[in-house]
């Protein structure tokens, strides 16, 4: 990518060491790998570009595990070997650099993110509450019980949330990208790799949240006294609208309600059929012709 090439072109090589021979090499493939900048040529064909004889200077070596031991104390004996790196203890290590430096700062950002999906949901419910009390009250005034005006209100909330979900998983797969694409360097590069795990507890975070908030507005809307709100709505409108025997009804509803007393479910259920029937009248004489 750096040196914009593709298999089959025709690059430049330079050595820098020796006497420095500079000469043309067709480019046979490109390697991805996570670190460092490397090449890797054909032993005889580095060793005519380099003018020298058959020689080398590393080896990598497949080892039986079991006799590792015995391994290292040969090559130990041998003068020839100036260094040993084992694959396994320089991954172990790479990756013990890597959690001890990214894991405080991993752990701050999924807390961040947890308390930002938390106070977004619950935000967002509670603003719903707010803006549709007058709706909610009306229809705990035509008969509604607190559970169906609860599974109204939580419903919508939670048809939201479970829509913003895949968004969601969208969105941080394209912010990942990004960050991993201009995170690169000439050191080290970093392949984007996401678990499916990684999307199951997004989504575990965010459903949590979304509970988490439904029970808090349910604690709310068992405080709230929709009843008597919507009674002191319809006292209003009703006045508007000159219903006398209606204001009447819902003025004496309400005034039970001052005094504790709930009002029963028939005076509700008639209060519901005449407002049904002013609803009618009203189309009816609003109708053209």
């Amino acid at each position: 990518k750096i040196l914009a090439a593709a298999p089959g072109d025709r690059i430049t090589g330079e050595v820098l060491e020796g006497a420095r021979p500079e000469r043309e090499l067709t480019l046979a493939a490109v390697v991805d790998e996570p670190f460092g900048l490397s090449a890797y040529m054909n032993l005889a064909a580095l060793n005519r570009f380099m003018r020298e004889g058959n020689t080398i200077s590393g080896a990598h070596v497949q080892a039986d595990a079991t006799r590792l031991a015995g391994l290292y104390q040969t090559l130990k004996q041998t003068p020839l070997v100036s260094a040993v790196a084992i694959r396994r203890t320089m991954m172990q290590s790479v990756e013990d650099i890597l959690k001890r430096s990214l894991s405080l700062a991993t752990d701050v950002l999924i807390g961040f993110a947890i308390i930002i999906a938390v106070g977004a949901i619950y935000n967002g419910t509670r603003i719903a509450l707010s803006e549709r009390s007058t709706e909610l009250a009306s229809l705990r005034v035509l008969g509604f019980t607190r559970g169906e005006i609860r599974g109204i209100l939580l419903g919508e909330q939670a048809l939201i949330t479970a829509a913003g979900v895949p968004v969601g998983w969208a969105l941080g797969y394209l912010t990942a990208a990004v960050l991993a694409h201009y995170l690169e360097t000439d050191l080290y590069r970093m392949p984007l790799v996401i678990q499916p795990a990684t999307y199951a507890r997004a989504a575990l975070v965010v459903l949590a949240a979304g509970a988490g908030s439904a029970w808090l507005v349910s604690m709310r809307l068992r405080r709230l006294d929709l009843l008597a709100d919507g009674l002191h709505a319809l006292r209003g409108a009703l006045g508007n609208l000159c219903a006398v025997g209606l204001l009447a009804d819902v003025a004496a509803l309400e005034a039970e309600l001052d005094r504790g007393v709930p009002p029963p479910a028939p005076a509700l259920a008639a209060l519901r059929e005449r407002l049904l029937a002013l609803v009618a009248a009203i189309r009816q004489a609003l109708a053209p012709g």
